[in-house]
């Protein structure tokens, strides 16, 4: 559920308490339909491992139970949780059963993985519509959820990134992505998901500018900003959509995400994957650039101390702020928020076949990990630095 009134005025007030940053300020809750947005993966997740071991993604109506609504320890609702929600997949599998990228090529051999083409786009647009799945679940879920009350959720969806060396030109990979979301809002407005959903937006998959220029001549910058103009030019619903990006710390010109057309940007600290990165330097990079700032746990959250000890410093750091030496307020309460789940992994058998699939929410709400209520009180603006363990 949306940060109330009430919590905005708060987030003021705390603004004020805290030293000024000179440059931009976070992006506000709640700016271009942006709160606490769940990152929602569909498709298949590459592996290292190979691609015998990817995991397949996907969102039936009891997936989205324990994230939608709050869940007790009884199993009812309580409350709504997340309510806003991007759908996006890093891949697909052809009709062979290869697995076709929807991002960046890189580590493609150790993934197994090679580009994704205007055929496997075609596939990823059916995952995302797949029946009883993804967003078939989530426009179930909305009217028909445990905590008996319909709501209206925000959605944004990834556009799958024109890769030069399968699409070629940079006219073609505009024209490509313009294509895509022609076809994607003709399948949205030909099953009526506007009557539970509510489209926001879409979301540029990859997280940096691979391509600016060169001897190839292609330039993602312009590839953007093009396709980024299209959407803009788009109504659903009666509004006009936005457009999205969440690079990593690091990135090529990320700072540029406003001069690319983008409405809105979440910056990832990549803290919880890489102690040498720093969460407060990525917390403050994001504030002075007017980003988000990602939440970043993964499956490994219940089982691993050392990565559940930097998700916590994402939740303290978050309700309190840093006036150190990179400063920043409190984005609990300040900052468009998103929230990297880490995708569903499956046990499986002595043969490596799939058995079942959990992910890092479901996990602590199955343990009976507190865990899971402090990032809702998160999501509302309540919790309590210090209170996770």
């Amino acid at each position: 559920m949306k940060k109330t009134a009430t919590t905005l005025a708060l987030a003021v007030a705390m603004t004020l308490a805290v030293p000024a940053v000179t440059q931009a300020a976070y992006l506000t809750p709640g700016t271009q339909g942006l709160d606490d947005l769940w990152l929602t993966y569909v498709g298949w997740s590459p592996s290292t491992s190979g691609a015998k071991y990817a995991n397949q993604q996907y969102w039936t109506t009891t997936d989205f139970e324990g994230v939608l609504t709050h869940l007790t320890s009884s199993g009812t609702a309580d409350d709504f949780m997340f309510t806003d929600y991007l759908f996006l997949g890093l891949a697909v599998k052809d009709s062979a059963g290869n697995l076709k990228t929807l991002t960046n090529a890189s580590n493609n051999t150790a993934q197994g993985t090679t580009i994704s083409n205007a055929a496997d786009w075609d596939t990823y647009l059916d995952e995302l519509f797949a029946a009883s799945k993804n967003i078939n679940a989530l426009y179930t879920e909305a009217a028909y959820n445990k905590r008996g009350l319909a709501v209206t959720p925000d959605v944004w969806i990834g556009i799958p990134y024109p890769h030069p060396a399968v699409i070629g030109s940079d006219t073609n990979r505009i024209a490509n992505s313009k294509a895509w979301i022609d076809k994607f809002i003709t399948r949205w407005n030909n099953g009526n998901y506007s009557s539970r959903l509510n489209l926001r937006g879409f979301y540029w998959i990859c997280e940096s500018e691979y391509y600016n220029g060169g001897s190839a001549g292609n330039d993602d910058g312009n590839v953007m900003t093009a396709v980024n103009s299209y959407v803009h030019s788009k109504s659903v619903g009666g509004k006009y959509m936005k457009s999205l990006w969440i690079p990593y710390q690091g990135a090529n010109n990320w700072t540029l995400w406003s001069s690319f057309g983008f409405d809105a940007a979440i910056l990832q600290p990549h803290y919880y994957f890489d102690a040498a990165t720093s969460l407060d330097k990525g917390a403050y990079d994001a504030t002075t650039n007017g980003a988000g700032v990602e939440m970043e746990l993964g499956y490994n959250i219940t089982s691993d101390s050392t990565a559940r000890s930097r998700f916590i410093q994402y939740l303290n750091k978050g309700a309190t702020g840093n006036t150190g030496t990179y400063s920043y307020g409190p984005y609990m309460t300040q900052a468009a928020i998103g929230w990297y789940p880490g995708g569903w992994v499956w046990t499986r058998d002595a043969a490596g076949n799939p058995l079942t699939k959990s992910d890092a929410i479901h996990n602590l709400y199955n343990s009976g990990d507190n865990l899971y209520n402090n990032i809702y009180k998160f999501v509302k603006g309540s919790y309590i630095s210090g209170t996770a363990y």
